[in-house]
């Protein structure tokens, strides 16, 4: 018999609902199902979107966090009253050194068994690979990557993979920030061009595979930006619509002329349904910089950023013709 981590589903939980993700929702709280850094209410459910604990919550969970290396000091004098959870965190909500128990994790996530999940996949006969993605949540003033992206062809395709671009959420808490991993696989044991080298190859194998990116975090800023209404955060439903779309082959695509990729063309008219769903500025970025006079930020960015891309593939001696395609040099 397999056990749940040998025949089971991964899944993050922070932000979960029902409304937004029903399937994972339902099997993360299955009896089954097994979860970690979920908190907890008193009557035995989770909350999946907690943050700040107050006083008495913290009193709860007091022996843990001590047990887990909390400052006892610390622990009591919040639980006391004498500390206030304003005073030791910053304006994102991250805790000063010392005082991590005040905020509750949002690195929780669940291993759901596959008898628990609604129309699962037989694993047995699976059809023919046809996408691979990768996601890549980008956060601060130059976010600007594009909702969803395309690759054209196997060079660009495996150096945005190797690539590995995303943006540590506060999950990560003080080490939050951009971050390149190739192929988000910083364990791989050999020279990691490798990586790229095989992904290519693989795609040229299976011409008819299709490879895409998705931006899960922001455009034009971060989470403060997004209140001051100077950013937008690409959502769940942004996300579906995008997928969906793509998987129906419903996107009238255009090329990127900053970077070669395959961007949805927001002039078509073949694309109004996706409008109706996903802002313009999220599909193509530039068009948030300029509306908000901030078209200098856009073209700074790209410049800066084509240049760390090309001194990190540089690095690792990825094929020069992987680098000249991230590079959208014809």
């Amino acid at each position: 018999s397999y056990t749940v981590t040998e025949n089971g589903c991964f899944a993050k939980t922070f932000g979960l609902t029902e409304k937004t993700e029903p399937v994972i929702y339902k099997g993360t709280i299955d009896p089954s199902a097994w979860v970690e850094n979920v908190y907890m209410n008193e009557d035995g459910t989770y909350d999946f979107s907690k943050e700040a604990l107050t006083p008495q919550e913290v009193k709860r969970y007091r022996e843990i966090f001590i047990l887990t290396g909390s400052d006892p000091a610390h622990v009591d004098a919040y639980i006391n009253g004498e500390v206030k959870f304003e005073e030791v965190v910053d304006e994102y909500g991250i805790p000063k050194d010392g005082w991590d128990f005040v905020v509750w994790t949002q690195n929780g996530r669940s291993i759901i068994p596959l008898k628990a999940i609604e129309n699962v996949a037989d694993l047995n006969n699976l059809p023919p690979l046809k996408y691979v993605g990768i996601l890549n949540r980008d956060e601060g003033k130059d976010a600007a990557t594009p909702g969803i992206v395309l690759f054209p062809n196997p060079e660009i395709a495996s150096g945005y993979f190797m690539l590995g671009e995303t943006s540590k959420t506060s999950a990560a808490g003080k080490e939050r920030g951009k971050t390149r991993s190739p192929f988000t696989q910083p364990f791989f044991p050999l020279n990691h061009k490798l990586q790229a080298e095989r992904f290519r190859e693989l795609m040229a194998k299976n011409p008819g595979l299709i490879t895409w990116m998705m931006n899960t975090g922001y455009v034009g800023g971060d989470q403060l930006d997004e209140k001051k209404g100077i950013a937008l955060k690409v959502k769940i439903s942004h996300s579906t619509a995008m997928l969906e779309a793509l998987f129906r082959n419903e996107i009238k695509w255009m090329e990127d002329p900053d970077f070669g990729y395959w961007i949805v063309d927001v002039n078509a008219p073949e694309n109004q349904k996706l409008l109706e769903k996903v802002p313009a500025e999220i599909l193509y970025p530039r068009i948030l910089y300029e509306k908000q006079g901030r078209l200098n930020e856009y073209n700074e960015w790209v410049i800066r950023i084509k240049k760390e891309r090309e001194q990190f593939l540089l690095k690792y001696g990825v094929d020069e013709k992987i680098i000249k395609a991230v590079l959208n040099v014809k």
